[in-house]
């Protein structure tokens, strides 16, 4: 399955245009062109964290210039042959081909329709099929600590659910060596002298102004005395000669990010489902050559139909020329560049002459260029 093409009207900055993607596809633009609003143009379609309240929209989502009261958002998948689509969708598919369109007007409500051409689309009560076509989206304002603490957990479950009976006997015999060694280590600790003689006097002014626990007594524990609970809270550290060591930086951690976001995708990928992912500007916090690693590994690696936006000329060298898309303004509107990812442009910048270069790169993000011809000179 693949997002062949989205056609948005009245959308935000968007008047009225139609962008065509590739498996892999960048997207680029001046800041404020509108990046993030084609990817949430997609988003109300096949975002499962979008409830119904944000798929109702403001006025403000309208586009302003235009004066228009009517939003119809359209995108033509092909190539579907997974059979949970075809099971889903049944009749709407033709040639692998079809339709899914959203549509809202000021003072309305939202309608989703279907079909395998714009002349026979029927309308639908709800997105029925975000449970078996979906899209993944990675905000640019990612919160790096609060997603790693809770992707961490959600990584953990996955792969525990995955595992056969085998490792999961393997993995409980293992957890109740833990909790041994963990009462055998706390047991140590408190046994430690100035440990225990800390705790005297501790325990002799609980027990004076104490009520209802005179016979108990506070020990230390190192960390958590529960190998249940230990695990829950299991910490990303990497790991060196001279042990872990704590996740520090941001450029790393975003790296750290986006490894355990993969990861958890790839641990959960099913045949009862299709994902597609939006990254917004993975680059960020990154040095230039960890950039190209990750423009490299992303277009490599991902099997699954990814967009991403960026602005970086670093990740842009490594994508193919007919697999940007461009965004640029013009008369208060945002426009698309060839119509999206276009052979046209792959083939005129071959005849230009020049690869894909960090150099080069650069034309994709300027609005006009310079071509100097003509012998260079050098002085004697």
């Amino acid at each position: 399955m693949r997002i062949e093409k989205l056609h948005i009207k009245g959308f935000r900055n968007f008047r009225d245009e139609e962008f065509l993607f590739q498996p892999q596809t960048l997207i680029i633009g001046a800041n404020d062109v509108g990046k993030t609003n084609l990817l949430y143009a997609l988003r109300l379609l096949f975002d499962k964290s979008l409830n119904e309240h944000d798929l109702e929209l403001t006025d403000s989502d309208y586009n302003v210039y235009s004066g228009t009261e009517y939003i119809e958002i359209t995108v033509t998948i092909s190539e579907i042959t997974e059979e949970c689509l075809v099971s889903i969708f049944a009749g709407n598919i033709k040639d692998e081909k079809m339709i899914i369109r959203y549509t809202n007007s000021k003072n309305s409500q939202y309608s989703i329709w279907t079909g395998y051409d714009e002349s026979v689309l029927e309308e639908q009560a709800t997105r029925y099929y975000i449970k078996r076509l979906n899209m993944q989206y990675v905000d640019a304002n990612r919160e790096l600590f609060g997603f790693l603490k809770r992707e961490r957990v959600q990584l953990l479950n996955i792969a525990k659910e995955h595992l056969d009976k085998e490792k999961k006997d393997a993995d409980e015999t293992l957890t109740d060596e833990i909790q041994s060694r963990l009462h055998d280590i706390n047991s140590k600790v408190n046994s430690l002298n100035y440990v225990s003689s800390a705790l005297e006097s501790v325990n002799t002014e609980l027990a004076r102004l104490s009520i209802h626990n005179e016979d108990q007594n506070v020990k230390f524990i190192a960390g958590e005395s529960d190998a249940g609970k230990l695990l829950d809270t299991l910490i990303l550290a990497y790991s060196s000669d001279e042990g872990p060591l704590t996740i520090g930086g941001d450029g790393r951690n975003n790296q750290i990010f986006l490894a355990t976001w993969i990861a958890k995708q790839n641990i959960q990928k099913n045949i009862d489902h299709v994902t597609f992912f939006a990254i917004e500007e993975p680059e960020a916090h990154l040095h230039p050559h960890q950039q190209r690693k990750l423009s490299e590994y992303i277009q490599r690696n991902f099997k699954d139909q990814v967009l991403i936006t960026s602005h970086s000329p670093q990740i842009a060298s490594q994508f193919k020329a007919d697999s940007i898309i461009r965004l640029y303004s013009a008369e208060k509107y945002t426009h698309v560049a060839c119509g999206g990812c276009s052979q046209m442009i792959k083939s005129e910048f071959e005849n230009f002459g020049y690869r894909l270069n960090i150099i080069s790169a650069e034309t994709f993000f300027s609005d006009g260029v310079f071509l100097v011809e003509g012998s260079r000179r050098t002085g004697l």
